[in-house]
Formats: C-alpha cells, sequence, structure tokens
C-alpha cells in the first residue's frame, strides 16, 4: 500500500512563515474526527474553521485576518 504525507506550513501574502503547520498521511483511510480536530489544532482554527478552510468558503484573507487575531501572522 502506497502512502502520500502531504506537509501544510502557512506563509502570508507577505511572504512570512507563521507556526500553523499540519500534516497527514494519505492512505486508503479516511480522516476520522480525532485527526480533523488535531489538524484545525495545529491550524489555529475551530473544527468548523479548518472545515471551512478546506471545502474553500473561508478565504485566504480571512484566514489571515483569523491568524492575526490570534498574534500567530
Amino acid at each position: 500500500m502506497k502512502h502520500i504525507i502531504i506537509f501544510f506550513t502557512y506563509w502570508t501574502l507577505e511572504g512570512r512563515k507563521t507556526i500553523a503547520r499540519t500534516y497527514t498521511s494519505h492512505g486508503t483511510h479516511q480522516l476520522d474526527s480525532y485527526l480533523l480536530r488535531q489538524m484545525a489544532k495545529q491550524c489555529r482554527l475551530t473544527t468548523p474553521e479548518f472545515l471551512d478552510l478546506v471545502k474553500c468558503p473561508m478565504s485566504r484573507d480571512n484566514y489571515e485576518l483569523r491568524l492575526r487575531e490570534q498574534s500567530i501572522a
């Protein structure tokens, strides 16, 4: 079975690296709610916000605003 590992590190539009990062290994399994919560936490979002980011209702500008509100970006 082949696994693909995807790393996500967020860089702002100004080119600054943030501490928001996560990774996942893609195999034959779906992500369960625990892993989604962990990925959301690593990206400094709630689970619903993370799902909005992944599904694209949350724009990059909105994500950066959320990080700035937390003094991360």
